[in-house]
């Protein structure tokens, strides 16, 4: 169940980023939308790595 999650939250994270991708090769979201992905894909990325250590040292220790 937490791989799910660690899976879910880094495919998050990378789909945001092809948006953010997306958006600066054409742009089509406002600043402050391009804002909100950026920072989301960041938090999903981050969060996701997070989430993953934990389940890596919880299967060690």
């Amino acid at each position: 169940m937490q791989v799910l999650i660690v899976v879910i939250l880094l495919i998050l994270g990378w789909i945001l980023s092809e948006v953010q991708n997306r958006h600066l090769t054409k742009p089509f979201l406002s600043r402050r939308g391009f804002a909100f992905v950026s920072f989301a894909s960041f938090f999903f990325f981050m969060f996701g790595a997070f989430v993953s250590l934990r389940v890596l040292f919880e299967k060690l220790f």
